[in-house]
């Protein structure tokens, strides 16, 4: 049975609330203020839009009709664009989604992301990750995390964001990228 409180109101619903039950929806001074600050980190999926590679065919792009860029020589890489929201502070988890040719402990892929605002160069900010290796299974799902590489974005920012392969035999084929941001 549902009842609906009207503010003022006298009538009585006749529904009994016990104060345990009463005390699980107030915050610790006993009010429901607590529920103003209450937050949901917000996400952006932003799908592979360039390939540059030896034009190998996809597997992956066969198997579950996904654009992905592959990646299967030196240099070859994937890239995203998009422009960050207007709501956006904070980045809490970016990450770009592959799915690996080969199995590696060590697979060698290059991260850059570069920002740029209205009247800057587009060469304007560049963060890169070419120190990192990343320990894969061929044809598993990874998750590669490039959030370290937000510092200094902003809402409104044009950013792009590449993954290349480091190392020839790293084949890889590119997804996107999702973020999690405040």
């Amino acid at each position: 049975m549902a009842a609906i409180w009207t503010p003022g109101s006298d009538k009585a619903t006749g529904l009994v609330v016990s104060a345990s039950l009463w005390n699980d929806y107030l915050g610790a001074d006993g009010s429901l203020d607590y529920l103003k600050n209450f937050k949901k980190d917000k996400e952006l999926w932003v799908p592979v839009g360039h390939s540059v590679s030896g034009g190998a065919v996809s597997a992956l792009m066969e198997r579950m009709g996904a654009a992905v860029a592959v990646c299967t020589a030196l240099d070859d890489m994937g890239s995203c664009g998009f422009r960050c929201p207007s709501d956006f502070t904070a980045v809490s988890e970016a990450k770009m989604l592959v799915w690996p040719r080969v199995t590696d402990a060590a697979a060698n892929w290059d991260i850059t992301l570069a920002y740029a605002s209205i009247g800057e160069l587009y060469t304007a900010h560049s963060n890169t990750d070419t120190a990192s290796t990343y320990d894969v299974t061929e044809w598993t799902l990874f998750a590669v995390d490039f959030s370290s590489l937000f510092t200094g974005v902003a809402a409104g920012d044009l950013v792009g964001v590449k993954l290349k392969l480091a190392d020839a035999d790293d084949d890889v084929e590119i997804i996107g990228f999702y973020m999690k941001y405040d």
